[in-house]
């Protein structure tokens, strides 16, 4: 039977330094396997493409960043043309997902769809929250990819494929507008 001895952080077995060296040897390629896992996991992790630059070309796209824009009928309001529904969505995402820093997302969309700052807010929530659910399902995001989501709803675009070299007519006009603003 073997005894142990802790000695300064360095553990020995009395048996001798073969069974030290051997197990320090053991302890060595594992960290070096632990840390390399740890490398990759952190590359992997995948980096928000929603940015201010991205938010405020949706704005571009959707009313030329009119404040006053009302759309599709009454359903959709100010700069980011930005419904009720999707407000409503965006307000449950700042609530489940934002920390002690970030502001908080008023529920009255009437109002606020027509205040720049707080729709700014609403639409990079609606953008990220698309953002999570493709990743999530395994697809890539892409500026246009998102602002597919964004404008279709998630569920329009992923019938698409997210392509929009498969939609026609108006639709298809103002994807082709959107993607050449969102290559700029």
């Amino acid at each position: 039977m073997k005894r142990w001895l802790i000695s300064s952080s360095k553990t020995i077995c009395e048996t001798g330094l073969d069974s030290y060296s051997q197990g320090s040897h053991t302890i060595h390629i594992l960290m070096k396997r632990i840390l390399s896992f740890l490398l990759a996991a952190a590359t992997c992790e995948a980096k928000s493409i929603v940015n201010d630059n991205l938010v405020h070309k949706i704005a571009i796209i959707e009313s030329n960043v009119n404040d006053d824009a009302i759309g599709d009928s009454g359903k959709s309001r100010g700069a980011f043309q930005i419904g009720a529904r999707a407000w409503a969505d965006a307000v449950a995402y700042n609530i489940c997902h934002s920390t002690s820093h970030d502001p908080g997302l008023p529920t009255d969309w009437k109002t606020y769809a027509h205040d720049y700052t707080t729709a700014s807010y609403a639409a990079e929530l609606i953008l990220r929250m698309h953002e999570e659910r493709m990743i999530r399902s395994g697809i890539k995001p892409t500026p246009i990819k998102l602002y597919m989501a964004y404008n279709m709803g998630y569920h329009s675009a992923s019938a698409f494929g997210f392509n929009m070299d498969v939609t026609y007519g108006k639709r298809r006009a103002i994807l082709l507008r959107a993607k050449q603003i969102l290559s700029k």
